[in-house]
């Protein structure tokens, strides 16, 4: 066919020929007739095979992705942002926006993301703030429905709630009335104590989160800062010396385990123990709110004084050597010599008040009921300070819930240490008041006895003979 120049086969083949050399494609070429040579005929090119070139592109439909497990598709993410952000705290408004991301509930760690996002914005209205808290309590509420994976909000917000509240008191802290920021906080306070009622959460975790919105810092977590920022690299003890060598109930312990952690605390020549933390509570109670300290007892008698007078009946303990440690047996028990030294005086007390059975009675008052009297009333204090503090944690919760008003320019924690010193003054007049009208029973007692004893002995033998007859 390359030497018939008629033939379709050579005219196909000078045609391609000159269309590769002209940069057409092998598969694509120019439609457009043109001439080979100048003046010569002119050339059409054949149509190119429609099968290989495909659909065009503006035919070809653009398929949606589907959505993968566990997230929203881009129809739904558009919807979800619409609620929220035309949500007002209307009823209907808060229950579409739930009905919505409990029939989503496959994807509600977008979801919950997306909220909290939504309340990470300072200039949000306030309004819209608390609608969106009102579709986390509804969704909360909701989640033990009988619907597939709706408990997985849950533990989507526990783990985001702490930083939500967070945005939350900053908020509260930018509402410049007051009215307002009251407002603001009964609602959020509601919240959470019917969050309480459902046990949605823990109750430790609440308080976590209604102390970060309040903004109340615990001091107990800074001491144990302190504390690891500063171990006990250098063996001095962290608290005070003779305190570890001593039981909660003041007898020391003996023993192979007693005499390790002596030698685990043994004092070296560099070494410096830590102040103690408890003098340094002490110290604060003493002073009153204002910066003023309590000058005098409620008795009218210095606070130093008595000090002083409890440090000199104290008695000194000497010095152990290192890695010695004493026997229950060996030491004295102070209570113990306190009650065998009163036996010395008791016999002054059965003179004055006369009489062979009242020696039996009064001995045995002595030996035990003063040994006993001390126990009696650890006992009774232990029990006041126990309902002064169930009374002193009503109070802070009161004062938290909104129930009861703070003072102008206080924190909760000074209204409550203030309420808490006021209880203890009073339980300790009360106190005062009962063992000044227990003394003027017995004195009155002791009076009428011997009353009694002074008219019997009064009776002369001579005046009984002379009635018989």
């Amino acid at each position: 066919f390359l030497f018939d120049n008629q033939s379709p086969a050579h005219v196909y083949y000078r045609w391609k020929l000159f269309s590769l050399l002209q940069g057409d494609m092998q598969l694509r070429w120019r439609t457009d007739e043109f001439r080979m040579f100048k003046g010569g005929s002119i050339w059409k090119p054949p149509p190119v095979n429609p099968y290989t070139q495909g659909m065009p592109d503006e035919l070809v439909e653009i398929e949606e992705k589907e959505p993968r497990k566990g997230s929203l598709s881009n129809t739904q993410r558009d919807r979800l942002e619409d609620l929220l952000r035309n949500m007002t705290p209307q009823r209907l408004k808060v229950a579409e926006a739930m009905v919505f991301c409990i029939e989503h509930s496959e994807a509600a760690e977008e979801i919950c993301d997306c909220i909290a996002e939504s309340l990470s914005i300072l200039q949000t209205p306030i309004p819209k703030k608390i609608a969106r808290l009102h579709l986390i309590s509804d969704i909360l509420h909701n989640c033990g429905v009988k619907i597939t994976n709706a408990s997985f909000y849950r533990k989507g917000f526990e783990s985001r709630l702490q930083v939500i509240f967070q945005d939350i008191h900053a908020v509260y802290m930018s509402l410049e009335s007051r009215l307002k920021a009251e407002g603001f906080k009964m609602r959020v306070m509601k919240m959470f104590h019917a969050w309480e009622e459902w046990a949605v959460y823990s109750k430790d975790f609440l308080i976590k989160l209604q102390n970060t919105f309040l903004g109340i810092t615990t001091p107990v977590v800074e001491d144990h800062e302190e504390i690891k920022r500063d171990p006990d690299l250098d063996g001095a003890p962290l608290s005070g010396g003779e305190l570890d060598l001593e039981d909660l109930d003041g007898v020391p312990l003996d023993g192979a385990a007693l005499l390790k952690g002596a030698m685990k605390h043994r004092p070296t020549s560099d070494s410096t123990p830590t102040p103690n933390i408890t003098a340094n509570i002490s110290s604060t109670i003493l002073e009153d709110i204002d910066g003023v300290p309590l000058g005098e007892d409620i008795d009218g008698q210095p606070i130093e004084e008595e000090e002083e007078e409890e440090e000199d009946v104290k008695p000194k303990v000497q010095a152990l050597p290192a890695g010695f440690v004493p026997s229950k047996w060996e030491s004295v028990d102070p209570t113990q010599a306190e009650a065998q030294a009163m036996t010395t005086s008791k016999w002054d007390l059965l003179e004055k008040a006369g009489g062979d059975d009242s020696v039996d009675s009064q001995s045995q008052e002595g030996e035990f009921g003063h040994s006993y009297e001390p126990r009696d009333v650890t006992e009774e204090r232990r029990a006041m300070l126990r309902e002064i503090e169930l009374k002193a944690v009503q109070y802070q919760d009161e004062l938290e819930s909104g129930q009861r008003g703070l003072k102008s320019g206080w924190t909760v924690q000074q209204q409550v240490e203030h309420y808490r010193r006021k209880l203890l003054r009073k339980a300790e007049k009360g106190n005062r008041e009962k063992e000044r009208e227990a003394d003027k029973d017995s004195q009155d007692s002791g009076s009428e006895r011997r009353k009694k004893e002074r008219s019997r002995r009064s009776t002369s033998p001579d005046d009984n003979y002379y009635h018989k007859e």
